[in-house]
């Protein structure tokens, strides 16, 4: 199955463009809040009119008890029409209710009215001025008129003492739990949209998780937990990777997930070189472990041979305990060992340029893209160049770098860069260079912090893997 496989380059492109969806998704968020605390300052106004509302009702009820002043002043000389002195039953409504009680007096007055009007004669009078008409015989008023004209009063009476009642002990408190239920409202729906907000941010950092979790191998940090399962059985990459995890990416713009692995492209047709100070060499060299290891660990089986260059004899310490397909078991560390390591990839050289790499094609791994059969690259991993190194073996090196990458064989070296003893310029044009910095290292234009490979159990386990 082929796996996943992008530089860090290509990698932060995505996570780029995650963490503006995450940005969008915070501004819809502030946008969505700005809106529902607009929203909740006009339900504020409106609970506080509520009063208003209120006053309202008053003022509609004060009318109703000027126009029925009105109506018992006309009506005053024909009959007996007392004004209700006494509260009859002070209702206690709600705000709503008390609305529709004051629509229904509204109604029930236009309804005596009409009542009222409906005796031709006093229509008349009423239509004549009242007592100062032409009549010198005044209507009566029917006991059924007086006692409707009283009952329309003493509701009123009621109504309007219920309403003062309401006004000094429902009001004010009507008016807060309308407030309190505005906030309540709000501050359940700012939660809400706040969780749903995170949710969406989760799955976001999680999609951009997934980015990296699905690099596999390649990208995994030396931790001996996620190599469990590999551990248990190893599986064989079947693709020749074309990227290696060197480290983590510095970038503090990016901040959608953790760690981004520094994912540098490599392709068996450059050399790689980490160059280093003495301050940085220690660092350095960790980094190359690291790398080599990696490659160990993803390399697909008889893609490569490896070729082990460790003087000091403790850089590469597992170079003889690597699977043979890959061409361990050997580390050199003496100047006849290194020439013999250098011999050797001169012969690499000689025989693929002869054989594969010509005029139908420019390298090796232009050749190898198409073969149905590929044919081995030569990396020969050297901890400390040029130390070691007799005049014998720096013109090997010469060659190697000159005509080695073309041809598959590829140096992967630490070196100082103070060194005199060969042509450094000559290495930096045919490699890919990592530079050491009193800080980070740097690739491509990229910092990064390096990977350093330093759990020897996790080292051996797998390696025991891979033998097996």
């Amino acid at each position: 199955m082929t796996q996943t496989q992008y530089d860090t380059a290509q990698l932060v492109e995505q996570l780029r463009t995650l963490q503006d969806e995450i940005a969008t998704i915070q501004a819809n968020y502030s946008q969505t809040v700005a809106d529902m605390d607009k929203s909740r300052t006009s339900q504020l106004i409106d609970a506080d009119n509520i009063r208003l509302d209120f006053e309202t009702l008053q003022k509609q009820a004060d009318t109703l008890a000027e126009d029925l002043t009105d109506l018992r002043d006309d009506l005053d000389d024909l009959g007996s029409l007392p004004a209700v002195q006494v509260i009859n039953e002070a209702l206690s409504l709600s705000l709503s209710d008390w609305q529709a009680h004051i629509a229904r007096l509204k109604a029930n007055f236009d309804a005596l009215k009409s009542f009222v009007r409906a005796d031709e004669a006093i229509a008349k009078y009423l239509d004549n001025g009242g007592r100062r008409g032409i009549f010198s015989r005044k209507p009566d008023l029917s006991d059924e008129m007086i006692a409707q004209f009283i009952a329309f009063d003493q509701s009123l009476v009621d109504a309007i003492a219920g309403l003062k009642s309401f006004e000094a002990n429902q009001l004010p408190a009507l008016i807060e739990q309308a407030k309190n239920q505005v906030d309540q409202a709000y501050q359940t729906q700012v939660a809400q949209a706040e969780e749903a907000t995170q949710a969406q941010i989760a799955d976001v950092r999680a999609r951009a998780q997934a980015l990296i979790d699905e690099l596999g191998a390649v990208s995994r940090t030396w931790r001996y937990s996620l190599w469990e399962s590999f551990i248990k059985k190893a599986p064989r990459s079947q693709d020749f990777p074309s990227v290696i995890r060197v480290g983590n990416y510095v970038d503090d713009s990016i901040s959608i997930v953790g760690d981004i692995p520094m994912l540098m492209p490599f392709t068996p047709d450059k050399h790689l070189v980490i160059l280093a100070e003495t301050d940085q060499f220690k660092q350095a060299q960790a980094l190359l472990q690291s790398i080599v290891m990696r490659l160990i660990v993803t390399l697909p089986a008889d893609s490569a041979q490896f070729t082990f260059i460790d003087v000091a004899g403790d850089v590469l310490p597992f170079a003889k305990r690597a699977p043979k397909d890959l061409g361990g078991e050997t580390v050199f560390s003496d100047s006849d060992g290194i020439n013999e390591a250098l011999q050797s990839g001169l012969h690499h050289i000689r025989q693929n340029s002869q054989e594969y790499v010509g005029s139908r094609f420019a390298s090796l791994m232009a050749y190898n893209a198409q073969a149905k059969t590929h044919i081995p690259y030569q990396l020969i991993c050297v901890s400390d160049l040029p130390s070691g190194f007799n005049p014998q073996a720096l013109e090997r090196l010469e060659t190697v770098i000159e005509r080695g990458a073309k041809a598959g064989v590829l140096l992967m070296a630490v070196v100082d860069k103070a060194t005199q003893a060969f042509n450094l310029n000559a290495l930096m044009r045919e490699a890919v260079v990592i530079n050491a910095t009193p800080t980070h290292f740097s690739v491509n234009g990229m910092d990064f912090v390096p990977d350093s490979l330093t759990d020897k159990a996790l080292m051996g386990a797998l390696l025991s893997a891979l033998r097996a």
